[in-house]
C-alpha cells in the first residue's frame, strides 16, 4: 500500500479518529512513526498544546463529509 489516502480511506481514518477521541483518550496519547522524510510524531490530547489556541485547528468533517481535497 502506498501513496496518498483514497476518499474512502480518509472517511475511515476520520470515524476511526472519532471513535478512538470518544473512548479510549483519557489525558492525552504519544505516537511516533518513521517515514522516509524521518520521524512523524502524533500527539492526541484532551487540552491545548502551549501557546496554541482553538482557532489554530481544524475541525474534522462531519461523518459522511468530503475528504481530502486533491491537487
Amino acid at each position: 500500500m502506498t501513496g496518498s489516502l483514497s476518499d474512502e480511506e480518509f472517511q475511515d481514518l476520520l470515524g476511526l479518529l472519532r471513535r478512538l477521541s470518544e473512548h479510549d483518550v483519557d489525558q492525552f496519547l504519544l505516537w511516533k512513526t518513521q517515514t522516509t522524510y524521518g520521524k512523524v510524531y502524533i500527539t492526541i490530547t484532551r487540552g491545548l498544546l502551549p501557546g496554541m489556541s482553538d482557532e489554530s485547528y481544524h475541525d474534522l468533517p462531519p461523518a459522511g463529509g468530503q475528504g481530502p481535497k486533491k491537487a
